[in-house]
């Protein structure tokens, strides 16, 4: 409970006992009806001193953070994944953060993910004490996500399960269907676990159709719901003509359409370029 000044708690003691007063004046209401106001506002009163509330934590934002770590993706651009992930928990303040991986099999990763709430659990009304305690699950989440990625990357990566970590994310998003949602996830987009390799797959207009046939076959189409998705290294250091490219971003909005979400931002950087 917040603790109050003398003045403020003095205003409220003045308060009570001059209504109290007013309702045993003789013009004032019936008898019974002056219990039941006496009653009202002797229950006000600790709301009075205990400040506001937080909002409902099922209202509260959701960011989910996939980050690929397969050996297709340079140790260098792991290591400037940092950069981004502090983004991705900037931007959450105030929401609930959670991050895993894409490995050789990310449905069985040894390694735990990540959850943190970005709101202090106690609030005060006080901005400079609740900026500080935000600031301090923010560390948490940063360096929570740094052990999962150094985890993650001692283990056998020799291919992705990029559909595997994204059908994890949406069950994670989906314990708030009415919430604000979205999806950050740092890949190179080439998920090369077989037999869904985009590496070796032509992306056609028929061949997506047919790709995203299976992989709902498999339930390896992600629960979307609603949830804004954004693709950051996508197509970086992959040795595919512009042509193909241009096909493997088709295959990913085609992705992220079924799944339910939109594609908000697709490219090598934050902005989606």
């Amino acid at each position: 409970m917040e603790k109050r000044t003398p003045t403020v708690t003095a205003g409220i003691r003045r308060t009570y006992s001059q209504e109290l007063r007013a309702l045993r004046a003789p013009h004032a209401f019936g008898g019974r009806w002056r219990i039941v106001a006496a009653v009202g506002i002797a229950a006000l009163l600790p709301l009075a001193a205990c400040g506001g509330s937080s909002a409902s934590p099922q209202q509260r934002r959701m960011c989910a953070l996939v980050i690929d770590v397969s050996a297709s993706i340079d140790q260098k651009v792991i290591d400037q994944y940092k950069a981004d992930i502090t983004n991705v928990i900037k931007g959450c303040a105030g929401g609930s953060f959670s991050a895993d991986v894409a490995t050789e099999n990310s449905q069985a990763s040894v390694c735990p993910s990540v959850a943190v709430d970005l709101v202090p659990a106690h609030p005060r009304d006080n901005k400079l004490y609740d900026d500080a305690q935000t600031a301090q699950l923010s560390r948490q989440a940063e360096t929570r996500t740094a052990e999962l990625i150094k985890c993650a990357t001692g283990q056998d990566r020799q291919r992705t399960d990029l559909f595997g970590a994204l059908v994890g994310a949406g069950k994670t998003l989906s314990a708030r269907p009415n919430a604000p949602r979205e999806l950050t996830v740092l890949t190179d987009a080439v998920s090369t676990r077989r037999p869904f390799n985009l590496a070796t797959s032509e992306l056609e207009p028929a061949d997506i159709t047919s790709l995203l046939d299976r992989l709902g076959r498999d339930s390896l189409i992600a629960t979307l719901t609603g949830v804004n998705v954004r693709m950051v290294g996508a197509g970086a250091g992959v040795d595919f003509d512009p042509s193909r490219l241009r096909r493997l971003e088709d295959f990913w909005r085609t992705y992220v359409t079924r799944a339910g979400g939109r594609l908000t931002a697709y490219g090598k950087t934050t902005e989606g370029a």
